[in-house]
């Protein structure tokens, strides 16, 4: 049977129940491989949501063009305000590292020898061990300028930690800390 004559026929309304029988029978074959193996219809994307994906993006970039902006100024800032204390702190600095650990070391002796400390197997100035110096700034935000470094000196005495605090600008040693294991 041809299938053309026979869905002619259907379509005048003449055709007999085999042909409807078989016109059917194709298109339904037809349906069932343009479902499984048809081309997929892919829609195409409406112009107002690219449009809006496209904004979003924009104020994305804006947002984040200003936060950079922001902290350049900000790290330009800072780097003036702590590099004019630190220059003024360097300037009234009277000490290096090595006097300040001979300093903290003649006020620790020191100490042990009025028995302060109660220290009393330290009989000479090599007892007490240099371990550490680390030289701090202390920032002063009303008055930059009056910023200056205190060296913090850690001995070691007999298995007691002693940490003094050397200012720099007076070359004055305190006790900040005595541990005893």
């Amino acid at each position: 049977m041809d299938f053309d004559e026979a869905l002619r026929h259907m379509q005048e309304g003449t055709a007999s129940d085999e042909e409807k029988a078989y016109v059917e029978s194709r298109l339904n074959d037809a349906d069932l491989r343009t479902a499984d193996n048809g081309p997929r219809v892919i829609e195409d994307p409406k112009p107002a949501r690219i449009k809006g994906q496209k904004r979003e993006l924009g104020k994305f970039y804006k947002l984040l063009i200003v936060v950079a902006v922001i902290a350049v100024a900000l790290g330009a800032i800072f780097a003036g305000v702590f590099g004019h204390a630190t220059v003024c702190a360097s300037a009234a600095d009277r000490t290096d590292r090595a006097q300040a650990g001979r300093i903290a070391q003649e006020f620790a002796f020191n100490l042990t020898q009025q028995s302060v400390m109660g220290l009393p197997l330290v009989t000479k100035l090599d007892d007490l061990v240099l371990r550490d110096i680390d030289r701090d700034l202390q920032y002063n935000a009303a008055k930059p300028s009056a910023s200056y470094y205190v060296y913090e000196v850690q001995l070691v005495a007999m298995g007691t930690e002693i940490d003094v605090l050397v200012d720099s600008r007076t070359l004055t040693p305190k006790v900040k800390d005595i541990d005893r294991d």
